[in-house]
């Protein structure tokens, strides 16, 4: 997927082991703007757009991304006052497992929210990552199973705050709580490493893991780095990494 306004944002697609690429989605909406994507499996992909006409997107394909269908339910609603999600990592959007339930992260100057769909049905959650600012909210999303689950964020124009950067769930998404002990600055990327049994979460600040499902967190490395596909991380100026072991 490619990030932008309009046409800019779209999906390729390659059949021969990314050799050659081929276009197979566009951003129609003028002033729409893909953020994420994800896979269940081979053919159940979900993705995530800012609001166009007042309503997040969020489009379904079930033919492995050949076509895609909107979802139209009035539950998506953003809030006025400009509240959107964050493509910094394209991790604003997850998926279970077993590809039942699909949550995404949002922020914006009315506070940050999850949003959850089961079986059709959307609910959100208001939870507290970074200040009421428009650079602040959920920039990442992750589950490790049905129930389990972290989001992290905060505020990208103040990355050195450590204060309201990560929260977690154990009962599906019907309640989020904050880090009792939280990484030590904004944080854009979360991923579950089922070898490691921890969840590791990176930023231009650092990285820090967490053993006990998101409520502390221990600071790894003070590295700067955007995005996360464990075992590799990825930062600025085309820098990558690969964890090899964590304390």
């Amino acid at each position: 997927m490619s990030s932008g306004p309009g046409t800019a944002s779209r999906l390729y697609r390659t059949e021969d082991g990314c050799r050659s690429w081929n276009v197979v989605a566009r951003n129609q909406d003028e002033d729409g703007f893909w953020d994420a994507f994800v896979f269940a499996d081979a053919n159940d992909g979900f993705l995530l757009g800012d609001p166009v006409m007042g309503r997040f997107v969020v489009m379904d394909t079930h033919d492995g991304g050949m076509t895609w269908s909107r979802d139209e339910s009035a539950a998506l609603r953003s809030d006025h006052s400009g509240e959107g999600a964050f493509a910094a990592s394209n991790s604003s959007l997850a998926v279970t497992p077993d590809g039942q339930d699909i949550f995404f992260g949002t922020g914006g100057r009315a506070g940050a929210r999850i949003f959850h769909r089961r079986q059709g049905v959307w609910t959100w959650s208001r939870v507290r990552l970074g200040a009421k600012v428009e650079s602040a909210g959920v920039f990442s999303i992750a589950l490790r199973d049905s129930v389990h689950g972290v989001a992290v964020g905060g505020d990208f124009k103040t990355p050195g705050s450590g204060s309201a950067t990560a929260v977690w769930t154990a009962d599906a998404g019907a309640s989020w709580h904050p880090a009792r002990t939280e990484p030590g600055g904004y944080r854009s990327s979360v991923s579950w490493d089922a070898e490691l049994r921890a969840w590791v979460t990176v930023g231009p600040n650092g990285t820090d893991i967490s053993r006990d499902d998101g409520s502390t967190w221990q600071s790894v490395d003070k590295g700067n780095w955007n995005a996360s596909s464990l075992p590799w991380v990825c930062g600025p100026n085309g820098r990558l990494a690969k964890l090899t072991g964590a304390p």
